[in-house]
């Protein structure tokens, strides 16, 4: 009994992996607050940090799923850094990201902007995979909850709205600015 105590009134620290908006942390630590099995529960949307008093972790991280579906709950322990950022990732995937996208211009310059078909825009539809993945995945995981007006959504169909029109290289610059903004985000938090 006297262990049981003990671990109730220990608390514990995690990392939540994916974690992109103020908003969304709020809603987590109100829906972890109003759990009969959780004591005191905290985020902080700058570190990507829980920290939470309970005696049942598995009905904090179903509860987590149920609120934010792309959240995760990592030990502090095995985090990368404060937030789980690779930068050498990040900044390859933005190197190659900026090469398609000098690629799709030197491509449709040497064409003399002839419009050459779906060929012209797959240098700039792979720099806005490349460089957006998680912007899109983001906005998948907001439409199913009915969130339209979160910022991963409002850009997506923003710049669904660029190739829509043919302007699949205004696409691609939205996501690469972005992916170069949150990258600094990153940083400066780190």
């Amino acid at each position: 009994a006297l262990k049981g105590a003990a671990e109730e009134t220990t608390m514990h620290e995690y990392r939540l992996e994916n974690l992109d908006c103020a908003e969304c942390a709020a809603r987590i630590e109100e829906a972890l607050k109003r759990l009969p099995s959780v004591r005191f529960a905290s985020v902080n949307f700058a570190s990507s940090t829980l920290r939470v008093r309970t005696d049942d972790l598995a009905g904090v991280k179903r509860r987590i799923v149920e609120v934010e579906p792309s959240v995760r709950l990592e030990e502090t322990s095995n985090a990368r850094g404060a937030r789980g950022f690779d930068k050498r990732r990040e900044l390859f995937t933005l190197g190659a990201s900026l090469l398609l996208f000098t690629a799709g211009f030197a491509l449709s310059r040497k064409l003399g902007g002839a419009l050459w078909g779906f060929g012209a825009h797959v240098p700039f539809a792979s720099a806005y995979l490349l460089s957006g993945w998680k912007v899109l995945s983001r906005a998948g995981w907001s439409a199913l909850r009915a969130r339209f007006f979160d910022e991963n959504f409002l850009m997506t169909v923003a710049t669904a709205g660029a190739f829509a029109i043919g302007q699949s290289d205004e696409a691609a610059g939205v996501m690469i600015f972005f992916q170069i903004g949150e990258i600094l985000q990153e940083l400066s938090l780190n």
